[in-house]
């Protein structure tokens, strides 16, 4: 009932927020934020609501890929791989924080988990490389 006093939400890796949709946080969806890695399986969980990297979401989505993922399988590695140095989302969430949005690099949405037709390819990160277009 008196919100959150935050500006932004960022949710990095997460397997749901708790809600169904961004502005059910109780901020605009433009100040709500997701950063999932390709090959973190804990991401795609959605135990705890939908899947905050798709679209039906409705947060925006960053890149959040780390240099050192696997090239062809999930590793619950790249669940602890948020805030390495030489990553995508640290300097993302970083941009958040200071609100230079328009640094944000934004990513694809994810359209369905990866078990359903075609694996990690079901992800549009996964075959992008790492700090690339």
């Amino acid at each position: 009932d008196r919100g959150t006093g935050a500006d932004d939400v960022v949710l990095l890796g997460s397997p749901g927020a708790g809600v169904n949709r961004a502005v059910e946080l109780g901020l605009p969806a433009a100040h709500v934020f997701v950063g999932s890695a390709s090959r973190d399986p804990v991401s795609y969980l959605g135990r705890f609501g939908t899947d905050p990297s798709t679209a039906a979401f409705g947060a925006v989505r960053f890149r959040a890929e780390d240099p050192t993922r696997l090239s062809w399988a999930m590793n619950v590695a790249d669940h602890t791989k948020y805030y390495h140095r030489g990553g995508e989302a640290l300097p993302n969430v970083a941009h958040v924080v200071v609100g230079d949005y328009d640094q944000v690099v934004r990513a694809d949405y994810r359209s369905h988990p990866p078990w359903r037709l075609g694996g990690i390819r079901a992800d549009p990160e996964t075959d992008r490389p790492v700090g690339g277009p």
